[in-house]
């Protein structure tokens, strides 16, 4: 085998970036090397222009990006709900920022025509096309790009599956990035799980997912990988607009990478859990699990309609009473408020 075609590519979930007092990432992840490519999802937005009502807002310093090139090639995926947190200047700057600092970006535009754009990467081992798309209503809000106004390429499964399709006779391989699923919640709902299958049929070889802010397991269809969440990647606590310190609760400080390595003329992806620090930054963790659904949940899907409703309860009973346990003195004393 040509040496030259041995390539790495390391995928994390949500970000928003932070300054890390020049201290890389890379060794602590258990990343020996730069990887050809090293992706993230930008869950934030530079607050450059108006504030999206009724919404928690997430800003960033830009000096962070710098902490994030990562790879030799570096992209950050802008299919997130929080891009649009500032309205159209604010993409507008986080896009030109990006580019700035020499991260390419996909899954957002200034407008419709830019936010549908693939990404084309040539990687050593071959042509790789990149798909990004975020959930609208009613579980994620994103917000879809105009004619002429800012916002993301939104998930539509028949014109995703259509972008596949087209995608695949340009690429020798179709990578779908999504923002997509039920917050705090670590197993994907029985539509997510034939969504994904039908993009696996479609021609994509890789399926990989952001959004929920807890990390969920993979799945393999074939030669094809399905990452259903990622989980927060580096995710520091974030000041409200509402007074109070949004603090993550220890299963929002649970993470996964997805490291791909193209070897004997195959794709092998592997997950590698992570686990960040009350600072929000990651770290490989030493004990941990990144469930196999494939082994795990039902083939049949009508079956795992079946036990889907009775995880979801759990997973949102679980959720709130670690939020109970782990909230800030401040979010705590606002919530009283609202009460009394």
């Amino acid at each position: 085998m040509d040496p030259s075609t041995e390539t790495e590519v390391v995928i994390g979930g949500d970000v928003c970036p932070a300054r890390l007092a020049g201290e890389s990432l890379l060794g602590p992840l258990g990343v020996s090397r730069t990887p050809d490519l090293f992706m993230w999802t930008l869950d934030a937005a530079l607050p450059a222009g108006t504030k999206r009502p009724g919404y928690s807002w997430i800003p960033f310093d830009p000096a962070a990006l710098d902490e994030l090139r990562l790879g030799k090639t570096t992209v950050a995926v802008t299919a997130a709900n929080h891009i649009t947190d500032f309205g159209d200047a604010g993409v507008r700057e986080t896009l030109d920022e990006l580019a700035r600092r020499g991260i390419r970006h996909v899954g957002a535009g200034v407008d419709q025509n830019q936010a549908e754009q693939n990404l084309i990467l040539d990687l050593p081992a071959g042509r790789v096309a990149l798909l990004a798309f975020a959930e609208t209503h009613p579980r994620v809000s994103a917000l879809a790009a105009g004619p002429t106004a800012a916002g993301v390429r939104p998930f539509e499964l028949d014109s995703c599956l259509r972008s596949i399709r087209a995608a695949r006779e340009r690429a020798d391989w179709v990578w779908v990035v999504l923002h997509w699923g039920e917050e705090f919640v670590r197993f994907p709902d029985p539509e997510q799980r034939r969504m994904a299958w039908d993009m696996v049929d479609a021609g994509a070889s890789l399926v990989v997912a952001s959004h929920t802010h807890v990390p969920l397991g993979y799945e393999q269809r074939g030669d094809a990988t399905i990452f259903y969440g990622l989980g927060n990647f580096l995710y520091p606590p974030y000041e409200e607009e509402r007074g109070y310190q949004y603090r993550w609760h220890p299963a929002s400080r649970q993470g996964v990478l997805a490291i791909g390595r193209y070897e004997a003329n195959r794709w092998n992806w592997q997950p590698r859990e992570v686990r960040l620090s009350h600072a929000g930054v990651p770290r490989q963790a030493s004990h941990a699990h990144c469930p196999n659904y494939g082994e795990l949940l039902p083939a049949d899907l009508s079956e795992y309609a079946k036990v889907y409703p009775r995880l979801r309860r759990r997973e949102r009973m679980g959720y709130r009473l670690q939020r109970i346990c782990f909230m800030s003195w401040q979010e705590r004393a606002y919530r009283i408020r609202q009460l009394i």
